[in-house]
């Protein structure tokens, strides 16, 4: 006789108890906020590469698949839809002058304008670029995609590589992290993950080599010319930027044979696959050392207004050479 009542009290008691639990989560979520509490993952990998958070947090928003994108990403797929010339890498060729550049000299001597689209995200590695070519070039029909990686794929990482953090994204943590606390759990997780771990590149050599093969063959797939570019550098031994040593190469005097070990393997892919290459860091090792410095903004790493300038006329040169022309880019 007393069963009905019984088991309205059981689930009073539980409705009570979710309610209790729901109210002490909504405390901690408001006591994290108010004491300014943030662990983005988007935020933590890309500080490895440029420590401004409200820059990031601006201009960058989460992405699942590629950790964050641009704000206006959306957008700039939508003009790549028709694009005949799409460019792919980190910093030095989103916030680069170089493409439009190389654009402007193209068009000035065909004498019509060519659809092309700066696909290019700063901080990001080969890692979420073959992503980015999976994902999100399908239905696109570029007659060449240029890929120009290999700066952040060497930088040391918050404690785990790209595909680490991609393999986080993908967990349930993930859903969670719009909440302060989903937050807080995310980066217990990440402390526990790498206790005691020794620095890790976001990108370790081999798998540098593994994405930009991918990622060749994934251009290829769309019917386009993959076009790998080394990164050139202004850096020189025993002169290295000291400000790298905080985070991005603690081992400063390894900033060069790294680099130049990943450039190599730019080299390295082209050659096994066949595929176009702009050897931009062979052709700024040839120039004078005091040539070469003014080409780069302070870091050694960006190009300046001089340094695109070059860099547009060294890719016009092999566009030329290669019979990439406006016919080609158009056909």
């Amino acid at each position: 006789m007393n069963r009905p009542s019984s088991v309205r009290g059981r689930l009073f008691r539980g409705l009570t108890l979710l309610v209790a639990l729901a109210a002490c989560l909504g405390l901690v979520e408001l006591g994290l906020r108010a004491a300014g509490f943030r662990y983005e993952l988007r935020v933590t990998v890309l500080e490895s590469t440029a420590p401004d958070a409200s820059r990031v947090y601006d201009h960058y928003r989460i992405d699942r698949d590629l950790t964050w994108v641009p704000r206006d990403y959306e957008e700039r797929l939508e003009r790549a839809r028709a694009a005949r010339l799409v460019f792919l890498g980190d910093s030095c060729t989103e916030y680069g002058a170089y493409p439009s550049g190389l654009i402007q000299l193209l068009e000035r001597r065909a004498g019509r304008e060519i659809p092309y689209a700066n696909l290019a995200v700063a901080g990001w590695t080969s890692h979420q670029g073959l992503r980015q070519i999976e994902r999100d070039l399908a239905g696109t029909t570029p007659a060449i995609v240029t890929l120009f990686y290999g700066w952040n794929d060497h930088w040391m990482s918050m404690g785990l590589d790209d595909r680490s953090i991609e393999r986080l994204n993908r967990s349930p943590l993930f859903g969670w992290q719009g909440t302060r606390i989903g937050q807080l759990a995310t980066r217990g997780w990440v402390g526990l993950t790498t206790r005691g771990r020794e620095p890790v590149p976001r990108v370790q050599l081999d798998a540098f080599r593994e994405n930009l093969t991918a990622a060749v063959r994934a251009v290829k797939e769309l019917g386009a010319l993959p076009v790998l570019i080394t990164a050139p550098s202004s850096h020189e031994r025993g002169r290295e930027p000291a400000y790298l040593a905080e985070r991005w190469m603690p081992q400063l005097e390894e900033l060069v044979p790294t680099h130049r070990r990943y450039v190599e393997a730019v080299r390295e892919v082209a050659r096994a696959e066949q595929a176009a290459l702009v050897d931009l860091a062979r052709s700024f090792d040839a120039l004078p050392p005091a040539v070469r410095r003014s080409a780069f903004m302070e870091d050694g790493i960006h190009f300046n207004r001089e340094g695109d300038r070059r860099v547009a006329l060294m890719l016009l040169d092999a566009f030329e050479r290669n019979g990439w022309d406006v016919a080609y880019l158009q056909r």
